[in-house]
């Protein structure tokens, strides 16, 4: 519907250009500044997902915006990421659902929140200062 379709780029396309907007000023001014946006897996793929169309088209925008963003704010000191996470157990979904789905990840489990904090904290260490406009994929390797 075209709620539907609004509900999925206020929810998770336009926040990130409003939150740069915001935050970019100060983090240039300090020279210094990490933003790391969420995108999912596969949306990097362009393929064709009929069942949610308006969140994966919001989610490759996401990457685009990123990616914007990272050669935007670069000189700067500020880096700008995505993590795409697979299935993660967050306790969004139900335990059968998990189960059903781990044949289709190739690592064989579903990812927990420890996976997608680890991702966090790497892409915000000194260690990733020269990481930017990646997309890490958080998956399995699934979706890839």
């Amino acid at each position: 519907t075209a709620a539907g379709w609004r509900e999925m780029f206020d929810g998770n396309l336009h926040p990130i250009f409003y939150l740069g907007q915001a935050v970019a000023p100060g983090m240039k001014a300090r020279k210094f500044g990490r933003i790391i946006n969420f995108s999912m897996a596969n949306a990097d793929q362009m393929v064709a997902q009929p069942e949610v169309t308006g969140h994966y088209i919001a989610k490759a925008g996401v990457l685009i915006l990123t990616r914007t963003l990272a050669k935007l704010l670069a000189p700067y000191g500020i880096t700008v990421n995505a993590i795409s996470p697979g299935f993660i157990d967050s306790g969004s979904a139900p335990p059968e659902e998990l189960a059903g789905v781990v044949k289709r990840i190739p690592a064989g489990y579903v990812g927990s929140v420890e996976d997608t904090v680890g991702a966090v904290r790497y892409l915000l260490s000194e260690e990733a200062r020269y990481v930017n406009g990646a997309n890490l994929q958080l998956s399995g390797a699934w979706g890839i």
